[in-house]
Formats: structure tokens, C-alpha cells, sequence
């Protein structure tokens, strides 16, 4: 057995065990597949110089693709807990002014808000999330016409 092939098998091994210790980043994953690459030109004998160009190129070449890959099955995240109230339409509990946090009834919950304009708004007023700072919404009067 040439010994190129143990070599790129403790490789793809030693990239595989990293990126089992680091789940959710791919990172490791694509030096794994150059190195699987790599591997199967060991078997026919390529040199090391054309193992190696090949890891690189296949590693790239698989970085690119597992990126695409996961930019692709990120459109279908939803939002969640407070970042869900994004665009849902409240009623103001407490007048919200410039300098002084207001309360809100957003889905069944109240949450401390500000008026992104910046000016009061009084109690009973349509509102509508714009925005999220930190536990606080920031909304805007919902003009009715």
C-alpha cells in the first residue's frame, strides 16, 4: 500500500473528527472532501505535487458549494420569539413618549416600546412593530384613513 494513501487517510480522518467537534459550521467538511480527493488519486499513483494541487482545488471547490448549499436551505428560517412580533400590529397600553418607554399589547403579550417617530403616542392607538432593540419594540402609528 503506498504510503500516500495512509497519509491522506489520517488527513481526512484528522479533519473529519474536527468537524464532528464542531457541529453547525461545514468548516472542516471541505477539507474532508479535498482530502477524500486526494485519497483516491493516492490509490492510482498521481504525485504528491497533483495530490496536493487537487486537495486544494477540491477543498475550495467544495467550501463554494457546501456555502451554496446552506445559504439555499437558510430561506426557509422563520423568526422566532421576539424577533416574530416583526410587522404584527398592537393597540398602546401606557403612552409611549420621546424619552419614556410605553407599554404595548402585541399577540396576547405586553412588551415596552418606543415610537420610532420619535413623539408620543397615546393610549388605545393602532401600532404596528417595525423594529426589535434588545427586549424593547420599536413601532409606529398605524394611520387610519
Amino acid at each position: 500500500m503506498n504510503s500516500y494513501v495512509l497519509f491522506w487517510s489520517a488527513v481526512a480522518l484528522f479533519f473529519l473528527f474536527f468537524e464532528l467537534g464542531s457541529p453547525g459550521l461545514f468548516y472542516f467538511l471541505s477539507f474532508f472532501c479535498g482530502a477524500l480527493v486526494s485519497l483516491l488519486l493516492a490509490f492510482i499513483d498521481l504525485s504528491l505535487f497533483d495530490q496536493a494541487v487537487m486537495f486544494f482545488l477540491s477543498s475550495v471547490a467544495s467550501f463554494f458549494l457546501l456555502k451554496a448549499w446552506v445559504k439555499r436551505s437558510e430561506k426557509n428560517h422563520y423568526h422566532s420569539n421576539i424577533y416574530a412580533l416583526q410587522g404584527k400590529q398592537g393597540v398602546i397600553v401606557t403612552p409611549a413618549s420621546e424619552y419614556q418607554f410605553g407599554y404595548v399589547h402585541v399577540a396576547g403579550e405586553l412588551w415596552a416600546c418606543k415610537n420610532v417617530a420619535h413623539q408620543e403616542i397615546q393610549a388605545g392607538v393602532a401600532v404596528q412593530v417595525v423594529d426589535v432593540k434588545g427586549a424593547h419594540l420599536i413601532v409606529r402609528e398605524i394611520k387610519i384613513s
